[in-house]
């Protein structure tokens, strides 16, 4: 788990909503990078537990400026190609993927950042096409499930993040179905 020191030629496709998060001071995010919010509104290379904001476009250099001198675009939604650690066949398409840092991918949840979902496997380069989303209510979602066990009543809230994260898997498997030609997108 090195996070990175260059670009990375990071394909992305069908690219969605544009963020542009002012960047924490004295730090450099790379093209490629996955990027978090470090709890104070500030985008920065992404670091385990972070909020996932998105994947940077361009590298952004802040390394002598004070926070907020620049602002860093990042693609918020869209399909990411990723080597993602726990996932390793066809087999494991839909799982949910995680990030330790700006640029390792795991399928395990424990203390990193929810970014999307695998959607697709593809066996003749090792890479997962993940589903990527900015804010995505997955992570509140399964530490409610969490605090759930300790105390079995669920909000209103709850409830409707459940709905929410039910509604992306069902998402999930639909563009799942298109991108291997089952069914026709509407």
């Amino acid at each position: 788990m090195t996070t990175l020191a260059a670009n990375v030629a990071r394909r992305i496709d069908l690219k969605g909503r544009v963020l542009n998060p002012p960047v924490i001071a004295s730090d450099i995010i790379w093209g490629g990078a996955a990027v978090g919010d470090n709890g104070s509104g500030y985008a920065r290379p992404l670091v385990a537990g972070d909020p996932f904001l998105g994947f940077a476009n361009e590298k952004v250099d802040n390394s002598l400026g004070a926070a907020g001198d620049k602002a860093v675009e990042v693609w918020a939604d869209g399909y990411a190609w990723l080597s993602v650690s726990g996932i390793s066949g066809v087999g494991n398409a839909l799982l949910p993927v995680y990030a330790s840092d700006d640029d390792t991918f795991t399928a395990t949840r424990s203390g990193n950042s929810y970014i999307g979902q695998a959607v697709y496997y593809d066996t003749a380069t090792g890479l997962a096409l993940v589903r990527f989303k900015a804010n995505s209510p997955q992570s509140a979602i399964a530490d409610a499930v969490v605090a759930h066990d300790a105390n079995p009543t669920f909000s209103d809230t709850e409830i409707e993040g459940f709905l929410d994260a039910l509604g992306t898997k069902i998402n999930a498997i639909i563009d799942a179905l298109e991108l291997a030609g089952i069914i026709v997108p509407s």
